[in-house]
C-alpha cells in the first residue's frame, strides 16, 4: 500500500478479493483496525462487488465507506479521507 501525503491510499491488492482489498485500504488510510471499520455491507453489496470486478476487464466502482471516497477497478483500490473525523492524527 502506498500512502500519500493528503491521505491517499492506493493499493493494489494482488491475490485478495476487491472486497478485502477495500477494508485494508480503509483502514490504513484512516489509521484504524479492520476490526474497528463497520462492515463494508453498509455501504456496498459487496458480493456483487467482488462478483462485478473478478469478472469484469474495464469495470471500476466508486462509493463513501467510513468517511473516505474510494474507487475500485480490477486491480486497484484508491482511498480519499473526506471526513475529518475520520483522519489519522498528525504524526
Amino acid at each position: 500500500m502506498t500512502r500519500i501525503d493528503d491521505w491517499t491510499v492506493r493499493n493494489a491488492y494482488g491475490d485478495d478479493p476487491p472486497t478485502v482489498a477495500v477494508v485494508r485500504a480503509v483502514a490504513a488510510a484512516t489509521d484504524r483496525s479492520i476490526t474497528d471499520l463497520r462492515p463494508l455491507y453498509h455501504a456496498v453489496e459487496a458480493d456483487s462487488l467482488d462478483y462485478l470486478l473478478e469478472g469484469a476487464g474495464d469495470a471500476s466502482v466508486t462509493f463513501r465507506y467510513e468517511g473516505c471516497d474510494v474507487a475500485v477497478d480490477e486491480t486497484h483500490v484508491l482511498v480519499r479521507v473526506t471526513d475529518d473525523a475520520a483522519k489519522p492524527p498528525n504524526r
